[in-house]
């Protein structure tokens, strides 16, 4: 059995520590067999890339359960149709964005292309790998009182947040960026809720991936690779508008007081404290 000295003495410094590990982790794992075949083959398809980001992100989840184990049950057993109904805020921003763009006459219809197809999906595990599992999974871990809940959805939204501003570094419009560190946040806490409430990593996938699609298919601001090259406009505001409540729903709605004992319960289980089953169950 391993000892944790760090995240058992640093609750919110280990946690938020071991989510950026992950996120290297994944990337040099999937990175050495990629380089591999590019030199050999001179180039490295979008389907390839997507194979090898998921053997990464496997591989990753995999090392985590094994370094806390026995005493982590998994985050993938909580109910999946549970957290897909719980998404209903991200559907109806889904509704409202594209005439709110198109309106504000910044609506650009991209094909579905296979790289934005695997931008997206990458963004989708491997944030969700690292700053919702990585993050929220291990401060729940110490941090499982019902008073903590919102403060853990807090902390892990703020960080992923902040780490939308290293787009900068790879071309991305710098006002654009700090606006999207601030809807990021906001889509964060939302993020953080579902995973929360359910003990399922697999939903805010879905919902994350899919979210990015929309976002680089609809706004000209947006490339293919998922960087922001333009810059602020009426669409943005309406934008954050539309992000801000998203959060306020996340915290009021999903992780409103009545359900914290569930909750609080249902990490029990996925921690496997007080002799509960490793079960994670529908409610």
């Amino acid at each position: 059995m391993h000892k944790h000295k760090l995240t058992d003495r640093h609750p919110v410094g280990g946690a938020v520590l071991t989510g950026f590990l992950m996120l290297f982790l994944r990337e040099g794992i999937s990175a050495v067999p990629m380089v591999a075949e590019s030199i050999l083959r001179g180039s490295v398809s979008e389907i390839t890339r997507i194979l090898y980001m998921f053997i990464g992100a496997a591989a990753v989840y995999l090392l985590y359960r094994w370094w806390f184990s026995p005493e982590f049950k998994g985050v993938i057993k909580g109910s999946l149709l549970k957290g897909l109904k719980l998404c209903w805020p991200l559907a109806v921003y889904w509704v409202i964005t594209p005439p709110v763009l198109y309106f504000t006459h910044s609506l650009e219809l991209k094909p579905l292309a296979l790289e934005i197809v695997s931008v997206s999906l990458t963004a989708g595990v491997v944030e969700e790998l690292a700053f919702r599992h990585g993050v929220i999974s291990t401060m729940l871990r110490n941090l499982d009182r019902e008073d903590q809940i919102i403060r853990i959805c807090v902390i892990s939204s703020v960080f992923f947040g902040a780490f939308h501003a290293l787009n900068i570094i790879s071309g991305a419009n710098v006002i654009s960026s700090l606006v999207q560190v601030i809807t990021a946040g906001c889509m964060g806490l939302f993020f953080g809720a579902v995973f929360i409430r359910t003990g399922n990593i697999l939903p805010g996938i879905i919902a994350h991936a899919l979210h990015d699609i929309l976002a680089i298919c609809t706004s000209p601001s947006v490339s293919s690779s998922g960087i922001i090259t333009g810059g602020v406009g009426l669409s943005d505001i309406l934008d954050i508008a539309l992000c801000l409540a998203i959060a306020f729903v996340s915290v009021k709605v999903i992780l409103h007081p009545k359900y914290r004992k569930e909750i609080v319960a249902l990490w029990d289980r996925v921690w496997g404290r007080n002799g509960a089953e490793a079960q994670v169950t529908e409610n």
